[in-house]
C-alpha cells in the first residue's frame, strides 16, 4: 500500500521577481541571474539615503534597498473572464491578482481552459511577500509624521 496517491503535475505557472512564467524562471536559473533589484523610486516614499545605514551602523536600519520585487505584472494581468466581475477584482491587493493569474495560467497549461471545472484537480500555492506595498507604506508614513503606528 502506498502512503499517498500518485500525483501528476500537469499545469504550471508562476509570478516571481524577474520571472512571470515558468520559462522565464528556468531561463534565469540556467543563466544564474540575480533577480534582485533596487527598490523602485517611490517604493519607500522617502529618500532611501535617509534610512539606509552602513553595515554595522545599527540593527534598526536597512543596509540596502535591494530586494526581490515583482515588476511587469500589471501589464500582463487580465481581470476579465473570472466568475467575479473585473470591476470587483481590479481594486483587490496584487496578491489576489497573482493568485488569480497563476491559477488561470496553470489550468491553461494543463489544457483546462474550457471554463468548466476539472473533475479532479488540486492546487499547490505558495506565497512569500515581505512586505506588501501597503505594509511598506506604513513605516514611512509614521517616519514622515503622516500616521501613527497601530498594532491590532
Amino acid at each position: 500500500m502506498r502512503p499517498f496517491e500518485p500525483v501528476a503535475i500537469v499545469g504550471q505557472a508562476c509570478v516571481l521577481p524577474g520571472a512571470l512564467d515558468p520559462e522565464a524562471l528556468w531561463s534565469a536559473v540556467l543563466a544564474a541571474r540575480d533577480l534582485t533589484t533596487s527598490a523602485a523610486p517611490g517604493r519607500w516614499r522617502i529618500d532611501p539615503g535617509r534610512v539606509a545605514a552602513a553595515i554595522g551602523a545599527g540593527p534598526d536600519l536597512p543596509w540596502t534597498d535591494r530586494g526581490a520585487f515583482v515588476s511587469g505584472f500589471d501589464e500582463i494581468f487580465d481581470p476579465h473572464g473570472f466568475a467575479v466581475p473585473a470591476e470587483e477584482i481590479r481594486p483587490l491587493d496584487r496578491l489576489f491578482h497573482w493568485v488569480l493569474h497563476t491559477a488561470r495560467q496553470a489550468l491553461r497549461d494543463a489544457g483546462h481552459d474550457t471554463g468548466r471545472p476539472a473533475a479532479r484537480a488540486g492546487l499547490v500555492l505558495g506565497n512569500l511577500s515581505f512586505p506588501t506595498a501597503a505594509l511598506s507604506r506604513q513605516p514611512s508614513a509614521v517616519h514622515l509624521g503622516l500616521a501613527r503606528w497601530r498594532c491590532g
